[in-house]
């Protein structure tokens, strides 16, 4: 039987389009031949690429549904990406070439069926259905109900690149991933394959490899490679990637390098971290707790951040940062647990932002006789919005008056981590980063005009 990368470059032949295969194209190629025979490494069942715009993706994916329905005629495709008027074209190319001569000399057992704008399918029972990220799938499913290879969900593209600093867009996008496109699957080893550009942090890929990592194998495809040539110089030259790197590093980083968090941090750099040792708490200074709080605990809402901070005249030290995604009852008991344990070292008072679940919260916990003071931006001339509290944060995080303990406590990294992929939209990774910025609001109030000095 013909191979994939052979379908591939016969198609273009074939349409008279001779097509351009490079050596990254080709492993793209034999990734997807390893999903159709169940051969990705670690026996995992979903794919991931991650590559530069404009780089052949939406060929390659195309093909990819085309070839494995040559292959299996009864097999079930949901093609989709970030509209529905890209999804229903793809699929009637898909369905252009499933109809073409050149395609039923190579698979004559795949014979059309039925066709509509956004779907058709074979005598054999296989469909393709195209459907915007967001669009209704009621009546259809991916892949078929045996062991072999039976369709796949494709996901070319999940957001277009101008919405990717809008937190309504993300957010629904990796909700109708998580509570519709994954519950389409007619088998539970039907593949999922995401191909797309990195747009953000918190984009779908980003939010897979958080909360699935280990059902995926990824492949990062960087469009300046490491030797400092271009992966396709007549597609995006070196030196255009690098005048992108000097004018829009994070258009650059991410859509271009697959890495929306700049090495070194977006807003907060890694490196202004500094670093203190513990043995030196002085139990004479104010320590006190910030809490950043939500209201739920699925993994598509935000997080509850618990911090606990020691201030000095000179020096800001985070001596612990819990955070969790619990529902309101466990936020109290977790609340309630993380005062007790730094009550003996001196804690005084917990400041909770008052919104929704940090205003109940904090009068629940009031009413259990714990000092809770709500925190409102304005009581501490700090800006109302997030992004504003952070700017406000970073002389002193810069100037290395935040401090982190040096003595390996398994939350600092992913601290720095958060901190590094806060982006600047106020668009996510900010819970931890909001519990910080309420620690810097409080601290430079009181070195404004009340000694830090506890007694």
């Amino acid at each position: 039987m013909i191979r994939l990368d052979e379908f591939f470059e016969l198609h273009g032949l074939a349409e008279n389009k001779p097509r351009i295969i490079l050596p990254f194209h080709r492993r793209i190629l034999d990734a997807f031949a390893d999903v159709v025979m169940g051969t990705l490494p670690d026996g995992k069942r979903n794919l991931m690429v991650l590559m530069p715009p404009r780089h052949g993706k939406t060929y390659l994916a195309r093909d990819f549904v085309s070839y494995g329905l040559g292959c299996f005629p009864s097999a079930q495709f949901i093609y989709t990406g970030y509209s529905a008027t890209i999804a229903a074209e793809q699929t009637q190319a898909i369905r252009q070439a499933v109809g073409a001569d050149w395609y039923r000399n190579l698979f004559p057992h795949t014979q059309m069926a039925k066709s509509a704008a956004d779907h058709f399918t074979t005598t054999q029972g296989g469909q393709v259905y195209g459907v915007g990220m967001g669009g209704s799938i009621t009546g259809f499913g991916a892949g078929c109900k045996r062991k072999e290879f039976g369709g796949a969900i494709l996901i070319d593209d999940a957001q277009k690149a101008d919405d990717a600093r809008s937190e309504a867009v993300l957010k629904h996008c990796r909700e109708w991933y998580t509570g519709v496109l994954s519950s389409r699957k007619n088998h539970t080893d039907t593949p999922v394959i995401l191909i797309q550009q990195r747009l953000h942090p918190q984009d779908l890929a980003g939010h897979i490899m958080a909360t699935e990592a280990d059902q995926w194998h990824v492949i990062r495809i960087p469009g300046l490679q490491d030797d400092g040539t271009a992966l396709w110089p007549e597609t995006m030259s070196a030196e255009k990637l690098e005048h992108l790197k000097r004018v829009d590093e994070f258009t650059f980083w991410s859509q271009y390098q697959q890495e929306p968090i700049a090495p070194g941090g977006n807003m907060i750099k890694r490196d202004w971290w500094r670093y203190y040792d513990p043995k030196t708490y002085d139990v004479n200074c104010l320590v006190f707790i910030t809490a950043d709080t939500a209201l739920k605990a699925k993994t598509c809402n935000d997080a509850s951040s618990l911090q606990c901070w020691h201030a000095t005249p000179h020096h800001l030290d985070l001596l612990e940062d819990h955070t969790g995604r619990w529902e309101f009852p466990d936020l109290m008991r977790e609340t309630k647990a993380f005062w007790d344990k730094w009550a003996r070292f001196g804690v005084n008072c917990i400041y909770i932002e008052d919104k929704v679940s940090g205003t109940s919260l904090g009068q629940m916990l009031n009413q259990l006789g714990m000092p809770v003071i709500l925190w409102k931006p304005n009581d501490y001339n700090f800006p109302d919005d997030k992004v504003g509290r952070v700017k406000h944060s970073l002389f002193y995080i810069e100037g290395g008056r935040l401090r982190l303990p040096d003595d390996g406590q398994p939350w600092v990294q992913p601290f720095i981590d958060e901190c590094a992929a806060f982006t600047g939209d106020g668009s996510g990774f900010d819970d931890r980063v909001d519990a910080l910025s309420i620690a810097c609001s409080i601290w430079s109030w009181k070195l404004n005009g009340i000694d830090i000095r506890v007694g």
